[in-house]
């Protein structure tokens, strides 16, 4: 039965009927409020919790609003299922509000909030600084700007006010890599597009930049526009142009070479080839590429130059022209022709360096040098018979003298004619020695001397068991300039040593020395132990001609001639500069 037969008070009755209606108004009026919270807030945090909460709130006005019903009529079966489903959900919102509860708790406070929120004004701020100070612009996909940093002011010259509400590719004449549609179909499609253009500064001036477009949806309207940030790459630019000028001009010096060049890599393949070295080996434009470097090289080299590349490449070394190495090369005919070959290691990027053949062809020199060996052999066959001839010439001088000696009565014309012949023959010698050596400029002055020495003993006819003439000199090249001249000299001493120091059966000792003194010195010495020369006799103002011969000779040779006279005998010293001695 109804409850209102249990009231019976109309007062009562209408007491629980108001009070339960207005209940289930507002329980219905709370969830309609959660919805369009819900609706309008998507970004709100536990959106699931408003939503049960609405219907477990919806749930409880139902079940007033049977209450109301049951009154008048007796739908107690129905109020019960409501109130049934009101409990589970009662019992889930409470269960799933437990577990919120941490989260809930979790939350920042208003303070802290407040914080939070100060923090990331400040981001904004200072992200909004850092996009000012970029080369960054906002236009609309038409061109026309909307936003202009102080950066783009810094890059372009023209300030906010002149350049926002123009067309941005009008105002700094883009010049584009491809077609806008293209780039702007690209842009759509992916969403922004990077790539370098060329814009105009304001004082008419170019600059290359580095584009970087980013499409950018509006709130306030749905037509996108485009953050453009641009980098000035200008001077990047000018480096990679000086560097494709200075490639090309590498590249230039290198084909127009005068020389072959050749760069090889560890494998022994051909990577490149200079025109001259095509020429060089008969080959055309293209057909060295790629080869074994093995085609430029006789078959019998190939196998050991495999194994002096390796060695090269594990120790890498610039090696000049010449080393005297006899090289060979094999032309794309067979031809074999002489090579000289300098080596430079280049290291590269990725670790396996080059090695760079600098190609010489040598046919011509090694002609050259034949012929010249040749014309060397026929001068040296020439001076050799001319030094012979002038020895004969000597000697016939020479004789002629010791007939003339032989034939006059005058004693002193005799002596003379004898001294005379005596110095040819000293002359004679050492053209003698000259087409005797290899050297055809220069003699050893020690075999000089010892040979000197016994043709004066045989033509003084010396004891030498009384009067030895010993010669300790070191073996030492005089040239004829200088060996002439003291030749005469020691021709002169050691005669007049033989002729006057032993006079009688005096017995003694001469010795001819000669040997360096210092590192630009030499010294040639002719002393005895003799009956010496007298204080008296002023020797350097002597009329002796031998005497005056050896000071003239002594200083055509720039030489210092010195006497000795303190100890036993005379020393006669010479010292001149030893040249190329």
């Amino acid at each position: 039965m109804p409850h209102i037969y249990c009231l019976r008070d109309p007062v009562l009755i209408a007491l629980h009927a108001v009070s339960d209606a207005v209940i289930a108004a507002s329980y219905f009026a709370i969830p309609v409020s959660l919805l369009l919270i819900v609706r309008r807030r998507r970004d709100l945090a536990f959106r699931w919790a408003y939503l049960l909460f609405g219907i477990f709130i919806l749930a409880c006005g139902t079940t007033h609003v049977f209450a109301v019903i049951t009154l008048w009529y007796p739908v107690y079966r129905l109020e019960g299922a409501i109130k049934l489903i009101t409990a589970i959900v009662s019992a889930a919102t409470a269960v799933l509000l437990v577990r919120l509860v941490p989260e809930a708790i979790a939350l920042p406070g208003p303070e802290k909030f407040r914080l939070q929120l100060r923090s990331a004004t400040t981001r904004v701020a200072e992200l909004a600084a850092a996009l000012d100070r970029s080369q960054c612009m906002v236009r609309e996909l038409n061109g026309k700007i909307r936003f202009w940093s102080a950066g783009a002011l810094a890059l372009y010259g023209w300030s906010r006010e002149e350049a926002i509400g123009r067309d941005s590719n009008e105002l700094l004449a883009t010049e584009f890599p491809k077609p806008l549609a293209e780039i702007e179909s690209e842009m759509q499609v992916h969403g922004s597009w990077t790539g370098e253009l060329k814009h105009r500064r304001k004082d008419g001036t170019k600059v290359w930049v580095a584009s970087h477009w980013t499409l950018q949806a509006n709130e306030e309207d749905s037509t996108p526009s485009v953050v453009e940030v641009n980098n000035d790459i200008t001077a990047l630019k000018r480096a990679e142009a000086a560097l494709r000028d200075s490639e090309s001009t590498t590249r230039s010096l290198l084909e127009n070479a005068s020389q072959g060049i050749l760069t090889v890599d560890a494998a022994g393949t051909i990577v490149n080839a200079n025109l001259m070295l095509k020429s060089m080996f008969g080959y055309r434009t293209g057909e060295l590429i790629g080869k074994p470097v093995d085609v430029l090289l006789p078959e019998g080299l190939r196998s050991r130059h495999a194994g002096h590349r390796e060695g090269y490449f594990l120790q890498p070394r610039a090696r000049p022209m010449g080393q005297g190495l006899d090289l060979v090369g094999r032309r794309r005919d067979g031809s074999e022709f002489p090579v000289e070959i300098s080596l430079n290691y280049i290291a590269t990027a990725h670790g396996q360096g080059l090695a760079m053949a600098f190609v010489s062809d040598i046919s011509s020199r090694k002609r050259a040098v034949r012929e010249v060996e040749l014309a060397l052999a026929e001068k040296t066959v020439l001076l050799r018979e001319v030094h012979h001839r002038v020895k004969n010439n000597l000697a016939v001088i020479a004789g002629l003298l010791d007939l003339q000696s032989a034939a006059v009565d005058n004693e002193r014309a005799s002596v003379a004619l004898a001294e005379s012949e005596r110095r040819v023959l000293s002359m004679a010698l050492i053209h003698e020695q000259l087409y005797s050596n290899e050297n055809l400029d220069r003699i050893n002055f020690a075999d000089y001397a010892e040979q000197l020495a016994r043709e004066l003993c045989i033509s003084f006819a010396v004891d030498t068991d009384r009067v030895p003439v010993l010669v300790d000199a070191e073996p030492l090249d005089l040239g004829v300039d200088r060996a002439i001249p003291c030749g005469l000299i020691l021709n002169e001493l050691l005669t007049n040593a033989l002729k006057y120091a032993f006079p009688g059966e005096r017995e003694g000792t001469i010795r001819i020395l000669f040997a360096r003194r210092g590192s630009d010195r030499l010294a040639l010495t002719c002393e005895d132990d003799g009956i010496g020369i007298p204080y008296e006799i002023d020797w350097e103002n002597s009329r002796s001609l031998g005497l005056r011969i050896v000071k003239i000779l002594a200083k055509q040779i720039d030489g210092t001639l010195t006497l000795d006279r303190s100890g036993k005998g005379a020393r006669f010293e010479l010292t001149f500069s030893a040249g190329q001695a």
